[in-house]
C-alpha cells in the first residue's frame, strides 16, 4: 500500500517537474531572442502537457528502484 503512494506521489512530482522545465525553457529561449510569444494557446498547452507526461514517465519508472 505504501509502496503504491510512494509511486503515485513520484510520478505527480515528475508532472509538476515537467511543466516547471517547459516554463523554464520558455523563458530561456525567450531571454535569448526566440520569439516563443508567437505560439498559440494550445500548442502550449500541448506542449507543456508533453512535457509533463514524459517527466511523469520517467519519475514513474525510477520510483520502484527508489
Amino acid at each position: 500500500m505504501f509502496k503504491k503512494l510512494f509511486n503515485g506521489a513520484f510520478t505527480l512530482l515528475g508532472v509538476f517537474v515537467g511543466y516547471e522545465a517547459f516554463v523554464l525553457l520558455t523563458k530561456i529561449l525567450y531571454m535569448q531572442g526566440f520569439n516563443v510569444g508567437n505560439m498559440s494557446s494550445m500548442e502550449k498547452i500541448c506542449m507543456s502537457a508533453l512535457f509533463a507526461l514524459i517527466f511523469g514517465f520517467i519519475f514513474y519508472c525510477i520510483a520502484p528502484v527508489l
